[in-house]
């Protein structure tokens, strides 16, 4: 049995149509619905949201709802949507973002923007970082698609300490035989590192 091709790219939906398709019925969602109503959820842009009296800002893809909030969208108990929310950490779909008494989450697949001239700003970026992290660790190029989803997760400041702290992380590894590779450098946020 052949399996389906692989499609890819983006489905427009318009808000109304969405709305009205999920308040059709009134039975709690599947879980493959309540991931798409989650995706809906998120921001589109960045926003500083200001909860009990302090400013916290929620990027783009990112969203600050409370798990009660996410059960009553879902139409389910708190202990299957706390459930859900960490079978999707565990699939790297979504990350929580730690703050105390509040649940922040960030869609690891949500596109960065539609904007050509941002992405290849990004992209200019990211191959900067690359060749650089390689020239100086002299490690191999491996990984890059891994490297470049974890790229996209960092926010733009972060995305330029990266750059300029290659030299900084290498100078200070006490044995190069140890060196990380640059997904690793990225995901563990190296670059963040206290001389």
């Amino acid at each position: 049995m052949n399996k389906p091709e692989k499609i890819n790219g983006f489905i427009a939906i318009s808000r109304e149509l969405f709305d009205v398709m999920f308040s059709l019925s009134h039975v709690p969602l599947t879980e493959r619905e309540a991931i798409v109503v989650m995706y809906s959820k998120m921001n589109y842009k960045e926003a500083t949201c200001r909860i009990r009296g302090k400013n916290i800002s929620c990027k783009r893809g990112e969203s600050i709802i409370s798990i009660t909030s996410w059960s009553k969208i879902f139409g389910w108990e708190r202990g299957r949507t706390r459930h859900f929310i960490n079978k999707l950490v565990k699939m790297n779909l979504i990350s929580i973002i730690p703050h105390t008494n509040l649940t922040h989450i960030r869609m690891t697949h949500y596109p960065n923007g539609l904007y050509e001239a941002d992405n290849q700003e990004t992209d200019e970026l990211f191959q900067q970082f690359w060749d650089e992290y390689h020239a100086t660790t002299q490690t191999r190029k491996v990984n890059v698609g891994r490297a470049r989803k974890e790229w996209n997760l960092l926010t733009q400041h972060e995305k330029k300490l990266a750059v300029t702290g290659i030299d900084n992380y290498y100078y200070y590894l006490t044995d190069t035989r140890f060196c990380k590779q640059a997904v690793n450098y990225l995901k563990d946020k190296s670059f963040l590192d206290e001389d």
